[in-house]
């Protein structure tokens, strides 16, 4: 079963439950491997395979965010995430709308600096002068 932000079960109607999900999975079962997936790799790898001081990070944004697990994964380390879902990928936003998650669209074309994706819009160089 789906699981939400604090740990309770989601309740899915059977239309929800014959929709494919991201991964190909029927939709709750996506959702669900999605989750067990993210808090499986933050528990290994992120809380202590990466010598983080989670205590001094406040912020994180999730660039690829499908459903907000890593988000969820994250619950008790106390951080604010930002879930980022591309509007070229699957709509997943209002499931992580209703997760009571923090959210945005966003146009990789027009990408974030820090984040290399490779198609990219034609860039134009800009040159401006200010006295």
């Amino acid at each position: 079963m789906p699981i939400s932000h604090t740990g309770e079960v989601i309740l899915i109607d059977e239309v929800a439950a014959a929709l494919v999900g991201v991964y190909g999975k029927a939709a709750p079962e996506d959702f669900a491997a999605d989750y067990e997936h993210w808090k499986r790799v933050v528990s290994a790898s992120y809380l202590t395979g990466l010598g983080i001081d989670w205590s001094s990070v406040r912020n994180v944004m999730d660039m690829k965010a499908v459903y907000g697990g890593f988000d969820v994964a994250l619950k008790d380390v106390k951080v604010w995430v930002m879930n980022v879902v591309s509007i070229t990928s699957s709509d997943t936003l209002p499931i992580i709308y209703e997760r009571g998650l923090f959210f945005m669209y966003h146009d990789w074309c027009e990408s974030f600096s820090t984040y290399p994706y490779l198609n990219r819009c034609k860039l134009e160089g800009v040159i401006a002068e200010i006295d």
